[in-house]
């Protein structure tokens, strides 16, 4: 990869924030002084299970260019499973 490419480096998986889905951060090595760092961070494709997506949001966070994801796919753990009926009357 060359240099100056912009691409998403330390992907970390976070906690289930909703129904099937499970929040993802990554950082985007960018130079935190360039002024398009947001717009950037936001069309910046990144690939989760075979399946590109784009951040949901970004923000500036000590230097550094956070990006955070909603993957709603392929999330079996985030996904609520009941087990069998009582009546405990």
């Amino acid at each position: 990869m060359p240099i100056d490419e912009v691409s998403w480096t330390n992907l970390e998986s976070h906690s289930c924030t909703t129904y099937a889905t499970r929040e993802y951060v990554a950082e985007l090595n960018i130079s935190p002084w360039n002024p398009q760092r947001t717009k950037i961070c936001m069309s910046t494709l990144m690939v989760v299970h075979d399946r590109p997506h784009l951040p949901s949001r970004c923000e500036y966070c000590s230097g550094t260019v956070v990006g955070h994801f909603a993957i709603n796919h392929d999330k079996p753990d985030c996904v609520t499973h009941w087990s069998g009926y009582k009546n405990w009357v």
